[in-house]
């Protein structure tokens, strides 16, 4: 079940383009096959200040709306976007560094599976 929305956090609600309709049917029909999902893994060398690009994630989300949307379509006659006035990024992290080079890629692909199938993809960055 999708996450509630409080109606004080709706910047705007809007009617899906025609693209987004076949996203989610595809989405919907096959839920297991990740066809329109886009993952990211940043190879980070030296310090990494998480505060920082958390506060940089966020600034992200301010400016574009995409990043702070969700769609609904359950008991609606038509889907809708919601795009939200605020939505926090979660990042994680994961230090890979002592692990050997084949055992990064299987540690990445077990992480981007899990996410794949938590439910809040589009609401988490992963480093």
């Amino acid at each position: 079940m999708a996450q509630k929305v409080n109606n004080q956090n709706i910047e705007d609600i809007i009617a899906l383009s025609p693209t987004q309709e076949g996203i989610l049917f595809h989405c919907l029909k096959e839920p297991e096959v990740p066809l329109y999902l886009s993952q990211v893994a940043l190879h980070i060398t030296g310090e990494l200040d998480a505060e920082i690009l958390q506060k940089a994630l966020n600034w992200m989300a301010v400016d574009n709306d995409c990043l702070r949307s969700v769609i609904r379509w359950e008991n609606l006659s038509q889907p809708v976007q919601i795009v939200l006035k605020q939505q926090k990024l979660i990042l994680s992290q994961e230090d890979l560094s002592t692990l050997s080079p084949a055992d990064t890629e299987t540690r990445l692909s077990e992480i981007g599976r899990r996410e794949q199938n938590n439910g809040s993809i589009s609401q988490k960055v992963r480093c």
